[in-house]
């Protein structure tokens, strides 16, 4: 049977010191699940707004709005946003490839 990811978060967040954000924690690296959504992580939203060059953070809401599309693959976006939020790491396309990659990359105009 499955149990959808909302549905397992419900059964155990009324355990004392269980909250919603360990239950996707534990459901991402644990269960290792694909379908997690971390909607009320700081460092999910500050990737988000890093990467979508805001200037204020989004709301959690604006956060699940954003990752309907991602369906079933939530956690993968999850993963990218907090590597998005590191200060020397980005996911925009050009620096996903190395210098010495990008030379030889058929997008790029030095081919």
């Amino acid at each position: 049977m499955f149990t959808s990811t909302v549905e397992i978060v419900k059964l155990f967040v009324d355990i004392k010191g269980v909250g919603e954000w360990t239950m996707q924690m534990y459901l991402i690296f644990a269960l290792g699940r694909f379908d997690v959504l971390a909607p009320n992580d700081l460092g999910v939203r500050k990737g988000i707004m890093k990467l979508y060059g805001l200037k204020e953070m989004p709301t959690p809401t604006q956060v699940k709005n954003l990752a309907e599309k991602w369906h079933p693959l939530e956690t993968v976006g999850t993963v990218l946003y907090w590597r998005e939020k590191e200060e020397n790491h980005s996911l925009m396309p050009s620096t996903l490839i190395s210098s010495e990659e990008n030379e030889h990359h058929p997008t790029s105009p030095n081919v």
